[in-house]
């Protein structure tokens, strides 16, 4: 089911936010330990999701859908040799921005949508346009601001994370409420 794995994808991101901090609170930071971020945040960002788009992608060609995944799972591998090269090599020492979408952030935004989409008529193509979107975000060298570098207390991020919770449940009961009219609307005039 590709609703677990989105789900997946959203609790491996929060951990994404917090390995580096733990490691560097143990005093634990290593070469190692960058490489296996990159190669983690590759399986995690990277080819789950376009294994989901894949996978739930059952109306559109089979040629089509295998072309999106791979240009998807490139820019992806192009965004983490990008990011680890400027890290190791400190072009990237304020680490204010990101040069590009960052993966985690490309995957979180796909599944999000996904969840929504993925049962919808047109769900496949506006999946494929997400994926194709946020490539071309990953390699491009706009600046992303990094939320790394704000000093927030936990309960600013709790209540952040609340208001986020209740915008998105208020846009989402909005639109149920308009589609209800307009059937009922729909309804009417059909009769």
């Amino acid at each position: 089911r590709s609703d677990v794995a989105c789900y997946l994808i959203l609790v491996s991101s929060l951990f994404d936010g917090i390995d580096g901090k733990v490691a560097r609170w143990l005093n634990r930071e290593s070469e190692f330990g960058a490489y296996f971020d990159s190669i983690s945040d590759f399986i995690s960002f990277g080819l789950v999701p376009a294994g989901i788009f894949f996978y739930s992608c059952v109306g559109l060609p089979f040629l089509s859908v295998s072309i999106v995944c791979w240009i998807y799972i490139s820019c992806c591998a192009f965004r983490l040799i990008r990011f680890h090269h400027l890290q190791k090599f400190g072009c990237d020492k304020e680490q204010l921005f990101f040069k590009g979408l960052p993966t985690t952030a490309s995957a979180v935004i796909f599944v999000s949508i996904n969840l929504w989409v993925a049962s919808s008529r047109d769900g496949g193509f506006v999946q494929a346009t997400l994926l194709l979107l946020s490539s071309s975000l990953m390699v491009s060298n706009l600046r992303f601001y990094n939320p790394k570098s704000l000093s927030i207390s936990f309960f600013s991020c709790g209540f952040l994370a609340l208001l986020l919770n209740l915008s998105a449940i208020a846009a989402i009961s909005s639109a149920v409420l308009v589609v209800g009219a307009l059937g009922c609307i729909d309804f009417v005039v059909v009769d």
